[in-house]
């Protein structure tokens, strides 16, 4: 299974929502895919960014799925966990790189899995 993470770090958000419902999808993806490498970790800060389900005051698990189903969510290569609802919905907002010194720049065109990969996950 993936790891067990914890939503406040590093700073306190109440981000349960997101945390519980990827982390479930998460480990359905992993067991489909027979724990091949990479392991794939979804993004909750993009959930977060994004409204998709609540902010860090808390959230919806249905939010979750219908922003899976209508938009798709990136892995957390896109977009580390902050724990904040600071953070505009803008395509930098969901995936970008950064550089020290550089700022960052959005990344066109990121992979994105939506609920149709989970089913094909839960029915396999």
């Amino acid at each position: 299974l993936t790891e067990s993470r914890n939503q406040h770090i590093p700073q306190y958000c109440g981000s349960c929502w997101a945390f519980g419902t990827l982390s479930m999808l998460n480990d359905r993806l992993k067991i489909a895919r027979k724990a091949a490498y990479p392991e794939t970790i979804l993004a909750p800060q993009v959930l977060i960014n994004c409204g998709g389900g609540g902010s860090c005051e808390g959230g919806n698990v249905g939010g979750v799925f219908e922003y899976l189903e209508s938009k798709g969510l990136p892995d957390e290569t896109c977009q580390n966990y902050e724990a904040t609802d600071d953070f505009p919905c803008t395509p930098t907002g969901v995936c970008e790189t950064c550089a020290p010194g550089k700022g960052c720049t959005k990344i066109d065109k990121p992979a994105l899995w939506t609920i149709g990969d989970y089913a094909y996950a839960l029915s396999g």
